[in-house]
C-alpha cells in the first residue's frame, strides 16, 4: 500500500520576512546599542560637514568625477563610489559612510564580546567619533569608499574567527582573503584594521579563558590567520594588475604605490636589510604614535592625559587578567599574549613597512582605536571575575576616560571643520576678486596663457581654530600648487585659462617689466607681458 506524499513546507521570504530577518541581526540588545550610537552619534558630531559644502585642498577639481584610482592601487573604489555618482553630495555620501561605519561598530562589538550595553554603547560612540572619521569626512566625495573598506577589512576577520573545521574552514578562508583583497582595493591602509585584530583578539582570548587548553589550536588559528593575509594580498595585487592591464594605466609614484610593480625587487643582503630596517621603522613609529601622537588629537590637555589614564588602566587590567588566570603556569601562553602585544604598533603603522615612501596620516590610522575598544573588553573581562573593591570600583575610571575622549574628539573635530569654513570663505572671496582683477586687465583673453608667480602665497593664512596638528584635511583650501589653483579659477571664478609654458614663465620673470610689477593687491599687479597674463602675488626682492 503507498504511502501519502509528505509536504514539505518552505518558508516564503516575502518583503515583510526579509526585513524581520535582517533585523534579527540587531536583536541582541548590545547590537542595538553599538548601531545606533555609532549611528546618532557620528550624526551629532559630523552634522556640520554634512550639511555645508566645506572643500579642502582637493576639492576644487573633485565636485564632479569619477573615482577611477587604478594608479593608485584602488582598483575597486570606483566601483562603490558609483552607488554615490561622481557628484559631491555631502548628505548623502556621509549618511551612506555613516552606515558602513554603524555595521563595523557591531562587527567590532562582537569581535570583542562587548555585550555589556553600556561598553558596547561607548564602544559605537568611539568608532564614529575618533578624529579618523572626521579627517576621512573632508574627502567627503569619496568617504564612503573609506568605509566601505573598513567594512570589508571586518568582513575578512569575521570569515576567519568562525570556529569551523574542513572543507567549510578552507572555504571561509578564502572568502576571509577575498573580503581582504577587496578592503586593499578601496584603501589599502584599512589592512591595518585586520593585522591589529589578529594580534588583539588572540590576546583577548588568553586573558578572558576563552583559548584553547592545547596550544596547536591556538598556533594554527595564528598561521590560519597569516595564510588569509598572504592569500588576500596575492588577491588584491592579481586583481589590481588585470585593472591596469584593462584600463592602460600603470602605477603612479603616490604615497609609494609603485613599489608593487616590483621594480626594485631583489633578494640581495643589502635588500633583505633594508626591508628589516622597514619593519623595524614601522614598528618605532607605531609605537610612537600610539604613546605620543595621538594624544595630540584629544584637542585638550586634559582629554589627553584621558588617553593616558587609558593606557594605564589597560596596563593594570592586563596584569590583574594575567594574575587571575595563572598565566604564566602555561609555557606558551603568557610569551604569546606578549608577542602579539609587541606586534601591534607595527599593525598599526604596516603599510610603512611596504615602502619607504609613505606619508602616514590621518586617514590610516584607524586601527589605532582599536587598542582602545580593547581596553573595554578588558574592563568586560573584570566585571565578569566578580567580586572585590578592585573589580567594582575600577572599571569607572577608564570607562569615564572613554567618554571624555570621545568628548575632546568631537569638540576637536568640529573646531577642524569650522576651521575649514573660514578657510574656504577667504579663500573663495579670494579667488573671486582676483577673477574679476584679471579680467578687467588691459588686453585680457582668455586663450592667454596665466602666470601666477606664487600660488601659494596668496592662500597662506596660518590662522587656525586651535592646533590642528595631525588632522588631514582640515586645514581647507590650501591652493599650493598650479593645477588646484586653476581648476578654482574654474569652479569658483568661472575662469578657465591654460597655464603659460616653462619657458614663457622664465622669460617673463627675468623681464624688467616684471621686476617693477607691484605686489598682490595693489593696482598694476596683473598685466600682460610677452603674450601672458601675469599676476604677481609677491615681491620679488
Amino acid at each position: 500500500m503507498s504511502q501519502p506524499a509528505t509536504l514539505v513546507q518552505r518558508p516564503v521570504y516575502t518583503p515583510e520576512a526579509l526585513l524581520r530577518r535582517f533585523l534579527q541581526l540587531f536583536h541582541p540588545i548590545h547590537r542595538r546599542a553599538a548601531f545606533f550610537s555609532a549611528f546618532f552619534g557620528g550624526l551629532l558630531c559630523h552634522l556640520y560637514i554634512l550639511t555645508n559644502m566645506l572643500p579642502n585642498s582637493d576639492s576644487p577639481f573633485t565636485f564632479f568625477r569619477s573615482q577611477d584610482l587604478t594608479s593608485q592601487g584602488r582598483w575597486l573604489l570606483a566601483w562603490v563610489c558609483d552607488l554615490h555618482s561622481p557628484a559631491m553630495l555631502p548628505w548623502f555620501t556621509g549618511l551612506l559612510s555613516l552606515v558602513y561605519l554603524s555595521v563595523c561598530a557591531v562587527l567590532l562589538v562582537e569581535f570583542f564580546s562587548l555585550k555589556n550595553p553600556l561598553l558596547a554603547g561607548l564602544a559605537g560612540v568611539m568608532c564614529a567619533v575618533f578624529p579618523t572619521v572626521g579627517s576621512s569626512l573632508t574627502y567627503i566625495y569619496m568617504s564612503d569608499g573609506f568605509f566601505a573598506a573598513l567594512f570589508f577589512s571586518l568582513a575578512g576577520v569575521w570569515c576567519l574567527r568562525k570556529k569551523v573545521s574542513g572543507p567549510a574552514g578552507w572555504f571561509w578562508l578564502a572568502l576571509g582573503a577575498v573580503f581582504l583583497g577587496c578592503s586593499m582595493g578601496l584603501y589599502q591602509a584599512y589592512f591595518s584594521v585586520a593585522l591589529v585584530l589578529f594580534c588583539l583578539l588572540p590576546c583577548l582570548d588568553l586573558v578572558t579563558g576563552r583559548e584553547p587548553e592545547r596550544p596547536f589550536p591556538f598556533f594554527f588559528s595564528l598561521v590560519r590567520m597569516g595564510l588569509a593575509c598572504l592569500l588576500g594580498f596575492a588577491f588584491y595585487y592579481g586583481m589590481l594588475q588585470w585593472r591596469l592591464a584593462a584600463s592602460g594605466q600603470s602605477l603612479s609614484s603616490y604615497q609609494g604605490i609603485s613599489a608593487l610593480s616590483g621594480s626594485g625587487f631583489s633578494l640581495s643582503p643589502d635588500w633583505l636589510l633594508n626591508q628589516l630596517y622597514l619593519i623595524y621603522r614601522a614598528w618605532r613609529d607605531g609605537l610612537n604614535y600610539l604613546f605620543g601622537e595621538l594624544p595630540a588629537w584629544a584637542g585638550s590637555a586634559l582629554c589627553a592625559r584621558m588617553l593616558v589614564v587609558c593606557w594605564v588602566s589597560a596596563g593594570v587590567l592586563l596584569v590583574w587578567l594575567i594574575y587571575i588566570r595563572r598565566l604564566w603556569k602555561s609555557w606558551w601562553k603568557l610569551p604569546c599574549l606578549l608577542l602579539l602585544l609587541c606586534l601591534v604598533p607595527l599593525g598599526v603603522n604596516i603599510v610603512s613597512a611596504l615602502t619607504a615612501d609613505v606619508n602616514y596620516h590621518a586617514l590610516m590610522r584607524y586601527s589605532a582605536l582599536l587598542p582602545l575598544l580593547f581596553l573595554l573588553a578588558l574592563v568586560q573581562a573584570l566585571l565578569r571575575t566578580g567580586g572585590g573593591l578592585f573589580s567594582a570600583w575600577f572599571p569607572a575610571l577608564p570607562v569615564l576616560a572613554c567618554a571624555l575622549l570621545c568628548g575632546g574628539w568631537s569638540l576637536h573635530t568640529n573646531r577642524g571643520y569650522l576651521n575649514m569654513q573660514y578657510q574656504y570663505e577667504r579663500t573663495y572671496s579670494l579667488i573671486v576678486r582676483l577673477t574679476d582683477r584679471i579680467q578687467q586687465t588691459e588686453g585680457f583673453s582668455s586663450d592667454l596663457p596665466l602666470m601666477i608667480s606664487n600660488t601659494y602665497a596668496l592662500t597662506q593664512d596660518e590662522r587656525k581654530m586651535g592646533d590642528l596638528t595631525g588632522m588631514t584635511g582640515m586645514n581647507g583650501v590650501r591652493l599650493y600648487e598650479v593645477y588646484p589653483f586653476l581648476q578654482a579659477l574654474y569652479t569658483w571664478g568661472g575662469l578657465q585659462m591654460d597655464w603659460a609654458e616653462g619657458d614663457q614663465i622664465e622669460a617673463v620673470w627675468g623681464s624688467e617689466e616684471f621686476q617693477a610689477m607691484p605686489a598682490w593687491p595693489e593696482s598694476g599687479c596683473t598685466q600682460v607681458i610677452d603674450g601672458v597674463l601675469v599676476v604677481k602675488t609677491a615681491p620679488t626682492e
